[in-house]
């Protein structure tokens, strides 16, 4: 499609802006290591000839002065180089290799100074920004974060040099460097300030703790498990093979997108690099971060290509996906994989108590952070049940709120399965719309396509299954349609969680049929949790039953065709009821064609 872009699609693909809060950053400035050590002379006060005591003093102050360069001296050891200058000239020409020694070792002595005072002065700017144990209390309180685990670290209120420097393991100028470089990045994002789960697991993983985090989508998760990796990723000789951090994700389309958003936040950092493990990759261990799917993982793990022992930072995004039957073998092979010290992250949107407790079982020791309420939607998320009656009243239901502009593109509408998703898609491509459909029978080429486009705002309808339903982040997303019933609490929570991100409003809506209604209560209560109003008779509703929800899960209900076109059986009644010469119009549409155009969509 040529010709200029309109207004519409220009403002589709803005960024949004980050959450922000009200914090400055500098109000307090601490120097203590900069405070020379006060001499104290009793006698200089008395004493007349206050010059020598001055001269004293200053040889003193020189003596005690940390940040010199070069070893102190003593009056006397400067005497005596004052009386023998010409024998010293004599020997320093005769041992030149000595004092070349002697010199490096004074340059050493000055850089670890010059260390010690970086260390000293981060830790320092840190502490301007530490709140009292009320302060904290209180500023938790407001963002509903619960924090739990031992000796668990004040919240970091703002991206600087210090915050991130002052966690890290390790220290020195370099790595001041690349926080500084950081600290650059993300001023070009869309985060101005931490956001709730941001800052509670930048503090504990910077220190090196493991986290199991959950947070609602769009919060910011995943530059909240990026910023400590890479401030804990070394630079390392190309002789170790290996990469030493992995993040694991459950479709490979978020794994692709953690991609981009770490080479944003690298940028400019010199020898870290990640890559999307692929099937066609060559030396993967030649990168500093992999991010993958599980199942891909494995099976090179298998094969002996990738060498995992070397691993020390590992992430499970969607962690309660991740631990699901169909990847949890995979992803308990990749843990025993990496090595034993290897720090563990677990973060997710959703985290049902069964999961919970399994990931328990793989942290160490580890610090959980919650913001808002477990396992319920964004409160900036405006969420609408439609009853539609019958499979055909959605349809009907769906045009209703095109034409009312209820659907403010981009606009994503989930289905259960590929094949409604190609139905919807036959069904609206004709009505002039700019939609388009993602399903896994479309090639990983044709995917990525749909997906560039839809960023771009070229496509503003995007027809999807469970697929996107996972951490993709597109921006600006507005709404977001549940064309067919989410199978469970999870599924919804995910779904809609597509839009509303970054503190940014979005609207929810989900059709519902006779058929659904048993299994209405849970995603009431999770737009109850929400803050949204819920009809009582919805809340009162029979609780399906622990078996019911899994065979929900597992094996979607089944549901008629999605077609505006009559079937051939009601085609028939209607023919019958119009007389013969209705029917005699009718039998040339032949039955049986239409019935196996019917099956064949």
């Amino acid at each position: 499609m040529s010709g200029p872009r309109s207004l519409t699609e220009d403002v589709f693909s803005s960024l949004v802006g980050g959450l922000k809060f009200d914090k400055n950053a500098n109000a307090l400035a601490l120097d203590v290591m900069r405070k020379r050590p006060r001499v104290e002379n009793e006698k200089s006060k008395d004493e007349p000839n206050s010059g020598a005591a001055k001269n004293g003093d200053n040889k003193r102050k020189s003596a005690l002065d940390f940040f010199a360069a070069g070893p102190a001296k003593t009056a006397a050891a400067t005497s005596k180089k004052q009386t023998s200058k010409k024998s010293e000239a004599k020997r320093k020409d005769k041992t030149k290799s000595k004092t070349h020694a002697d010199s490096d070792s004074d340059d050493d002595r000055v850089e670890e100074a010059e260390t010690e005072k970086a260390v000293v002065d981060a830790n320092a700017d840190a502490d301007a920004d530490k709140l009292s144990v009320s302060e904290v209390r209180a500023l938790r309180k407001r963002m509903r974060i619960k924090v739990r685990g031992s000796d668990v670290r004040d919240p970091m209120l703002s991206f600087s040099v210090a915050g991130l420097q002052a966690g890290a393991a390790a220290a020195g100028p370099a790595l001041r460097e690349r926080a500084q470089t950081i600290c650059e990045n993300v001023e070009r994002s869309r985060y101005t300030e931490p956001t709730a789960i941001q800052m509670e697991s930048l503090p504990a993983l910077l220190a090196g703790r493991d986290l199991l985090g959950c947070a609602p989508t769009g919060s910011g998760k995943t530059a909240a498990f990026l910023l400590p990796m890479l401030m804990r990723l070394r630079t390392r000789p190309t002789k170790v093979r290996g990469p030493e951090g992995l993040i694991i994700a459950p479709t490979r389309e978020l794994a692709a997108q953690i991609v981009r958003e770490f080479e944003k936040l690298a940028l400019g950092i010199k020898g870290l690099r990640a890559a999307l493990l692929r099937k066609g990759i060559k030396s993967p261990g030649r990168f500093d971060a992999l991010v993958t799917t599980p199942e891909r993982l494995a099976a090179m793990v298998a094969e002996k290509r990738v060498d995992l022992s070397t691993v020390h930072y590992l992430v499970l995004d969607e962690a309660d996906k991740l631990f699901e039957m169909g990847f949890l073998e995979h992803v308990d092979e990749i843990i025993n994989a990496c090595g034993p010290e290897t720090q563990r992250v677990m973060v997710s949107a959703t985290m049902p108590p069964q999961i919970e407790e399994l990931a328990q079982s793989v942290l160490r020791d580890p610090v959980e952070v919650v913001v808002g309420t477990k396992n319920a939607g964004a409160a900036t998320i405006d969420q609408k049940l439609i009853f539609a009656g019958q499979e055909n009243g959605k349809m009907t239901g769906l045009k209703q709120l095109i034409q009312d502009g209820e659907l403010t593109p981009p606009t994503l509408i989930f289905v259960q399965t590929k094949e409604r998703a190609q139905q919807l898609f036959e069904e609206l491509v004709y009505d002039g719309y700019k939609i388009d459909a993602i399903h896994s029978d479309r090639t990983q080429q044709q995917r990525d396509d749909v997906v560039r486009r839809f960023r771009a705002g070229q496509v503003w309808i995007l027809i999807c299954t469970e697929l996107l339903g996972r951490g993709i982040d597109f921006k600006g997303v507005r709404c977001v349609v549940n064309y067919d019933f989410p199978t469970s609490a999870v599924s919804y929570v995910h779904r809609i969680g597509r839009t509303g991100r970054a503190n940014q409003l979005g609207k929810a809506y989900t059709f519902f049929t006779h058929d659904d209604i048993e299994f209405l209560r849970p995603i009431a209560n999770v737009m109850r949790l929400s803050g949204c109003e819920v009809p009582d008779w919805m809340l009162k509703l029979r609780k399906p039953s622990s078996n019911e929800r899994k065979a929900m899960q597992q094996r979607a209900p089944k549901r008629a065709a999605i077609s505006s076109r009559p079937s051939a059986k009601k085609r028939r009644k209607m023919a019958t009821k119009d007389g013969p010469s209705r029917d005699n119009k009718k039998r040339p549409l032949k039955t049986h064609a239409s019935n196996k155009s019917e099956s064949d969509a």
